[in-house]
């Protein structure tokens, strides 16, 4: 996040201060769209992996006496979930994420058609179209959609 942060300002003061009427601003909004899918891939795979340990790791771990009446910490999380618990720093960093994204964008459409537009007005109404279902499409992916329902561990056992 702080990447991003420091790569959009860089980028879009660039482009406020020492390119005027440069229609390359519109990169912007697609800089700070891949970052978001790059957010976005990485928290998968870390939630997939914590997945993983949960159900594998974990439940290996239980078969050992010093482990037993511990609270391991992925099933710890996947219970808390179930009992309604709602990260709200995790909703708050996406929803800041997005909206510093979508604060760029519009910034940057903003400089393409005021106070003359610099492309033609349906390349500017494409690309706004393009950026806008990205965005949607991980809003939709981050918020709305139910993950998975996943099997039951996968009981290991050695050979003796």
């Amino acid at each position: 996040m702080a990447l991003k942060i420091v790569f959009l300002g860089t980028l879009l003061g660039f482009f406020l201060k020492d390119a005027k009427g440069d229609a390359a601003i519109l990169v912007c909004p697609f800089v700070a769209l891949m970052f978001d899918c790059m957010v976005y891939g990485l928290s998968f795979n870390i939630r997939d992996i914590g997945d993983y340990i949960a159900d594998h790791v974990e439940h290996e771990m239980r078969r050992e006496p010093a482990t037993q009446y511990v609270e391991l910490w992925q099933t710890y999380r996947r219970d808390r979930r179930k009992r309604g618990f709602r990260d709200w720093g995790c909703s708050m960093f996406r929803v800041g994420s997005y909206g510093l994204s979508l604060l760029a964008a519009g910034v940057s459409f903003f400089r393409v058609a005021w106070p003359g537009l610099l492309v033609p007005l349906w390349s500017l109404v494409v690309l706004l179209f393009i950026a806008l279902f990205g965005w949607g499409m991980l809003i939709w992916l981050d918020f709305f959609r139910k993950p998975p329902k996943r099997d039951a561990p996968i009981a290991i056992t050695s050979p003796s």
